[in-house]
């Protein structure tokens, strides 16, 4: 294969189906001595059972506790002798396998996690303490005013949809689980086919591949859990509702609309779109209006969130509790202007100009190469969407953002949710 250090693209990336299905995604780096697998695994939150939510995420975080030559100190031992790192966590769809290593350890890394997504024990003694954790985290969570703004959102937003429920579960589905929930969902919900290996690093490609082959060939998980893919049916009517956590000195709040997946023709206008609103330079226009000018947020910005069966299009502030009705309403009055007329030349070409010199900076690593990776291959996106994104914004005009913002940014059926303290002395 040609090696490049470039952008990556369709001539220096190896893509190979393996026998059992997994995929695998591979680009030599040859510039570094380090190498790096960003991984996904399906079978995530959405296969945990009604009432056992959190169970995907207990599962994720007790695969490196024990396989069944090698118990959890034996893991960390030998990684950290080497300066490795092997780590899970489970998403909505599956689990993120992430693998960082010098190159010459490469090989027994990769084996290693091969042996740990084949072979777990989930020891009982690590099985009680991560739960623990896991329950502490959920009660430090309740006080955080960011996280219970966006789980409200999801719920008002999505309603019955499986997006709505919250992954990490509840204290009480938490208490609720065992260790032999975990066996069974491990058995019964990870697959095989489909799961993607993203590489890059110091190694050639077909050794890469030779490697992987050997280490992962034999892995044939098929599961009997599956997940809904019904896709989100649209938009839903206008929502808003606050939780009140009392004591709180920061309050915030969400407000959100449907948006496109990402090949979808409106997409990329409202990438750039959503980068006038929210982000370019000190969060786009309304960082500037709400936060700068007017001193009503200590934070506010804008951000797309494309799911796979319905994504959102979200603006989220923090902000004093004694400010939120006038920072809410500034917020939605900028983005009626924001829809009231085309961005300005200037701003179109700041947005462009940055989307282009934001590239270079994810690529500039074997993680964000293999993150970069995984991402065309879960998005099906295309080997040399890197190198074709830079054109394709570049071909957006002001009046292309104004009509795909007009279509998703319905103002009178938008969502509001927020969280913090409004009952003075609550």
């Amino acid at each position: 294969m040609t090696k490049r250090t470039g952008t990556p693209g369709a001539d220096d990336i190896l893509r190979k189906e393996l026998a059992n299905g997994m995929i695998l995604l591979a680009r030599e780096n040859e510039s570094s001595r380090t190498a790096a697998i960003s991984a996904f695994i399906p079978g995530g939150d959405m296969t945990n059972p009604q009432g056992k939510e959190g169970l995907s995420g207990l599962m994720a975080s007790l695969l490196t506790s024990g396989t069944g030559t090698r118990d959890d100190q034996a893991i960390s031992s030998f990684l950290e002798t080497i300066g490795a790192s092997i780590t899970f966590s489970s998403g909505m769809h599956g689990l993120s396998m992430r693998i960082s290593c010098i190159a010459e350890d490469f090989d027994p890394v990769l084996s290693l996690a091969a042996e740990i997504v084949q072979d777990p024990t989930f020891p009982e003694a690590k099985f009680q303490q991560n739960r623990d954790q896991m329950t502490a985290a959920l009660r430090y969570r309740a006080h955080d005013t960011g996280e219970m703004a966006s789980l409200l959102f999801r719920k008002l937003y999505y309603g019955d949809h499986p997006y709505a429920v919250d992954g990490m579960g509840t204290v009480r589905t938490l208490a609720g689980l065992t260790r032999g929930d975990v066996e069974t969902q491990f058995r019964s919900a990870l697959r095989t086919a489909g799961t993607i290996l993203a590489f890059s690093g110091g190694i050639p490609t077909e050794r890469v591949l030779e490697s992987v082959a050997a280490a992962f060939g034999s892995w044939n998980a098929a599961p009997t859990l599956s997940e809904r893919t019904d896709p989100v049916a649209g938009a839903p009517s206008a929502a808003r509702e606050h939780y009140e956590i009392p004591g709180m000195s920061q309050l915030n709040y969400v407000v959100g609309f449907a948006a496109p997946a990402i090949l979808d023709p409106d997409y990329n206008a409202l990438l750039l779109g959503n980068c006038v609103l929210g982000q370019f330079g000190m969060m786009g226009r309304i960082g500037n209006v709400v936060r700068d000018q007017n001193g009503l947020a200590y934070s506010i910005s804008s951000a797309l969130n494309p799911l796979p069966l319905g994504g959102t299009w979200l603006i989220q502030a923090g902000v004093n509790p004694d400010n939120f009705e006038k920072a809410l309403a500034l917020t939605l009055s900028e983005a009626r202007r924001y829809l009231a007329e085309p961005v300005s030349a200037e701003e179109l070409a700041d947005v462009k100009s940055f989307q282009n010199g934001v590239l270079p900076l994810v690529l500039e690593s074997n993680r964000g190469i293999s993150s970069a990776l995984l991402r065309i291959e879960r998005c099906g996106l295309g080997l040399d969407y890197y190198r074709e994104i830079g054109s394709k914004l570049a071909g957006i005009g002001a009046e292309e953002i104004l009509d795909a913002s007009r279509r998703y940014m319905e103002l009178d059926r938008a969502v509001i949710a927020s969280a913090g303290t409004l009952e003075r002395g609550a």
